[in-house]
């Protein structure tokens, strides 16, 4: 095969794995805007609150987001190291073809 026709198949793959991130993050994104509010909020009405809302908020969303984080990291490491093997065994095979 072709590296063109590699490259073409691969921009054509759905990436889910991608999609789930990006929401994920946009999640924790929003999440850290709606605490910068409600903490807001609370800290004007009750001071004391203040400061565990915000723990709880964190730890809510901060979970969630670090298991999907090191999940994914994990994910690309091992797609990577099988691409990295192919390609060297490719390299090995045209390399004794050569010979």
């Amino acid at each position: 095969m072709k590296m063109a026709d590699k490259k073409a198949k691969r921009a054509k793959r759905f990436e889910f794995s991608k999609i789930i991130m990006s929401a994920v993050m946009l999640t924790y994104f929003v999440g850290l805007g709606f605490a910068v509010y409600a903490v807001n909020k609370i800290l004007m009405e009750y001071p004391e609150w203040a400061i565990q809302a915000l723990i709880a908020l964190f730890g809510y969303i901060g979970a969630p987001t670090g298991i999907a984080i090191g999940f994914y990291s994990w994910k690309a490491k091992n797609e990577n190291t099988a691409k990295i093997e192919a390609a060297l065994k490719e390299q090995n095979q045209e390399g004794e073809e050569c010979n």
